[in-house]
């Protein structure tokens, strides 16, 4: 063999080589590519599930709430679970909670600053017990109130621990106050200063609704929420005392607010039930609900949250936020 023979053949081979590689990219970029497709048909159907399971558990919610005009309980049909299964390993769990078993904080937007502790709105206070309760200052309680009213209304007037949009816009990048209710928890990242730890600690007893008053159901209030039952009394009975409140609940429910109130000084937890600045912002029927949904298939994970109200004049259902999550 000579030196032409051989370059020709090591060329050859190189050439073989090279195609070899390209093969063996291109069969991975295949796979890789066939593998994403896969798992966004998957992800689809998911998606697409989670929307039947609003058409299944949203008209049977609608029914119970048409059949009970006068309160919700948690032995209601439609707050259980269910789950069904779809095609191919498909399947789908959801259950619907209450909406309005935790402090609303858009209630704050229209609340007018008090010249006094005691000439506070009892809706800022309850806020304030919370916080206190979850061993924030009281430094940290009133900068965090004032400046999430200031947040939230329509003024530009400072509150004196608050700030407003001349604030807002010092800060890189700038910004404004809001001026509006909030649309969901996480937007209280926005404001400055915050009581981080105590925040964390009291996030299950929060909730954004899309209105602005405070009406919280003490039918639908479990054990997680003796926190928030205990500040709804502004310190006057503690979590012990608000757990047992909670036992002595009637399995479905208090006929009225009435009926709580008189539960509570039957139990003697507290001398003073304010229950004239307190009963307005308690209810035993609750027009707000939660649907949570999850998707599962193989390892895939999709998580819905539907946002739902109920009409109790035409008992129409409207859904009026989502949100998603995928979960790998």
């Amino acid at each position: 063999m000579n030196k032409q023979q051989g370059v020709a053949l090591l060329i050859v081979l190189m050439i073989l080589a090279i195609m070899a590689a390209l093969a063996t990219k291109m069969t991975l970029q295949f796979q890789v590519s066939q593998q994403r497709q896969s798992w966004l048909l998957n992800q689809q159907q998911l998606r697409w599930l989670t929307f039947a399971a609003e058409e299944i558990a949203l008209p049977r919610l609608r029914k119970e709430l048409t059949e009970n005009t006068y309160n919700n309980n948690l032995d209601q049909f439609a707050m259980q679970e269910g789950v069904f299964n779809g095609r191919d390993g498909f399947s789908v769990s959801y259950i619907v909670a209450d909406g309005q078993n935790c402090f609303n904080l858009n209630s704050l937007r229209n609340n007018e600053p008090g010249k006094t502790q005691e000439d506070e709105p009892y809706n800022t206070q309850i806020l304030k017990q919370l916080l206190l309760n979850a061993q924030a200052t009281s430094v940290q309680t009133e900068r965090f109130t004032d400046t999430l009213s200031d947040y939230l209304d329509t003024d530009n007037d400072i509150r004196a621990a608050g700030a407003e949009s001349d604030y807002y816009e010092s800060l890189t990048p700038p910004r404004a106050a809001a001026n509006q209710r909030l649309f969901s928890l996480n937007e209280l990242a926005l404001l400055p200063d915050q009581p981080l730890t105590p925040l964390k600690q009291i996030r299950n007893q929060l909730c954004t609704l899309p209105e602005e008053f405070q009406q919280i159901n003490v039918n639908t209030l479990t054990l997680e929420q003796t926190p928030l039952l205990s500040a709804l009394f502004l310190g006057g009975i503690n979590d012990d005392d608000a757990t047992k409140l909670i036992a002595a609940r009637p399995r479905r429910g208090w006929i009225s607010v009435d009926a709580f109130l008189k539960e509570v000084k039957k139990q003697k937890l507290t001398l003073e039930v304010q229950s004239g600045e307190l009963k307005p912002l308690l209810t035993v029927r609750s027009q707000y609900f939660v649907l949570y949904t999850q998707g599962k298939f193989e390892e895939q994970q999709n998580t819905m949250s539907s946002y739902v109200q109920f009409n109790p004049k035409d008992s129409k259902i409207q859904i009026y936020q989502r949100r998603y999550r995928v979960i790998e």
